[in-house]
C-alpha cells in the first residue's frame, strides 16, 4: 500500500474549522470557547485562526461544504519546554489533515490545498510503498523543523484515505 510518513513532533493537537458557517476550534475531542477579547493569537487552540493562510483555506472550503475541519499541531517552547522547533520564542502551527464532511481528504488533495493557500504542513519524510524497516529508521534521529533535541516519531497514513471497521480511520 502506498503511504505517506510525516514527522510527529511535541506539541498539542489542535483542530479548527467551520460548521454551518461558524468558526470552531478545539483540542482532539474538546471544543474550546473563543477568547473573550477575540485575539486568536493568544489562545493555544484558536491560534490557527490567527494565520491568514488558515482563514483563507477554511473560508474557501466552507463555501461549498457545511463541515470543514483542519487538523494540526500547535507547538513551541511554551507548549513543550525545550522544543522550540522553528517557532522561536512564540508558537507555530503545522497541519496534518483536512476533513470535509465526514471524510478526510486523500494526502495529495490535502497537500495541494495547503500549498495553494500557504498553510504550513508537517514535514513529509517519505512517500511510497509501506516498508516497516524504513518507517522505523525514519523514527530515529533529529527533527526536520528547527531546534529540538530529537524527533518524537512518525505518523503513517495511507496515500488514499480509508477506514477499517474495527479501528476507524487508518493511521499509525
Amino acid at each position: 500500500e502506498d503511504v505517506v510518513v510525516s514527522e510527529k513532533f511535541h506539541g498539542t493537537n489542535a483542530r479548527c474549522g467551520c460548521i454551518n458557517g461558524h468558526k470552531v476550534a478545539g483540542s482532539m475531542e474538546l471544543r474550546r470557547e473563543p477568547p473573550k477579547d477575540g485575539d486568536f493569537s493568544k489562545s493555544t487552540y484558536w491560534f490557527p485562526w490567527s494565520l491568514p493562510s488558515v482563514v483563507a483555506l477554511l473560508d474557501e472550503l466552507s463555501k461549498s461544504n457545511q463541515v470543514v475541519e483542519l487538523f494540526g499541531e500547535v507547538y513551541g517552547n511554551s507548549i513543550q519546554k525545550g522544543f522550540k522547533y522553528d517557532a522561536g520564542n512564540g508558537v507555530g502551527f503545522r497541519s496534518f489533515g483536512i476533513k470535509v464532511g465526514d471524510k478526510f481528504l486523500d494526502w495529495q488533495d490535502f497537500e495541494n490545498a495547503c500549498i495553494k493557500f500557504g498553510v504550513p504542513m508537517v514535514s513529509v519524510l517519505y512517500k511510497g510503498t509501506f516498508d516497516m524497516a524504513s518507517v522505523l529508521a525514519l523514527a530515529e534521529g533529529k527533527t526536520t523543523i528547527g531546534e529540538a533535541p530529537l524527533i518524537e516519531g512518525v505518523v503513517v497514513v495511507p496515500a488514499h484515505e480509508r477506514c477499517d471497521p474495527k479501528i476507524g480511520r487508518v493511521t499509525l
